[in-house]
Formats: C-alpha cells, structure tokens, sequence
C-alpha cells in the first residue's frame, strides 16, 4: 500500500510538473512572441524614422541647392548691373572730354578771330591816326 501511494504522489506530483512545464513553455512563447512583435515595431519606428530623416536631408540639400542659384543669380545680376554702370561712365567721361576739347577750339578759333579782329581794328586806328 505504502508503494502504491507512493506511486500516486509520484505520479501527481510528474503531472503537476509536466502541467508546470507547459505553462511557462507557454508564457515563454508568449513573451518571445511579445518581443519580437517590440522588435518589429521598433524596426518599423526606426525605418520610418530613418525615411523622414533621409527626406529632410533631401529638403535641406534641395533648399541649399535653391539658395546658392538664388546668389549666383543675384551676383551675375549685379556684375552686369556694375558693368552696364561702367561703361555709362566710361562713355559719359567720353562725351564730356570730347565737349571740352570741341568748346576749347571753338573757344580757341574765336579767340583768333577776335584777336584778328583787334589787329586790324587796331591798324585801322592806327592807319587814320596818321592821317
């Protein structure tokens, strides 16, 4: 008898521990379950972090991009604004130093005519003088 209580606690306590067994296998597929679920998340997280990143940086070097056209843009706008003002200039003090040289000749070839004039009005006075 002894032997057979024996057997049946044995026996119970084998089922308490095969039934024990397979209920932390089974939390144990749960929470390995309940990890890799995280992991992918957590995958799809940092994909999806990694795309919007890339996408800013896009953004960011698109933008530069525009900005440094913008400039050179302006910078070639205001070279030939520069130039054009230039070769005004240029052509302004041209047209003066041409005015001035035309305005000495003629002042140049009125002072001759008068001084001619002066010469002969003064030989005329001269010349009735000494009459």
């Amino acid at each position: 008898m002894k032997k057979l209580a024996m057997c049946a606690v044995l026996v119970a306590a084998i089922s308490l521990s095969v039934t024990s067994c397979r209920e932390t296998k089974k939390k144990a597929d749960e929470v390995v379950e309940g990890a890799e679920q995280v992991i992918e998340e957590g995958a799809e997280k940092a994909e999806e972090l990694a795309n919007k990143a890339g996408e800013t940086l896009e953004d960011a070097k698109e933008a530069t991009n525009d900005a440094i056209e913008e400039l050179k843009e302006g910078a070639e706008k205001v070279e030939g604004e520069v130039k054009e003002a230039a070769e005004n200039l240029k052509e302004g003090a041209e047209k003066t130093v041409k005015e001035v040289k035309e305005g000495a000749e003629k002042a140049k070839e009125t002072l001759k005519k008068t001084g001619a004039e002066i010469k002969k009005t003064a030989e005329e006075i001269k010349n009735d003088t000494k009459q």
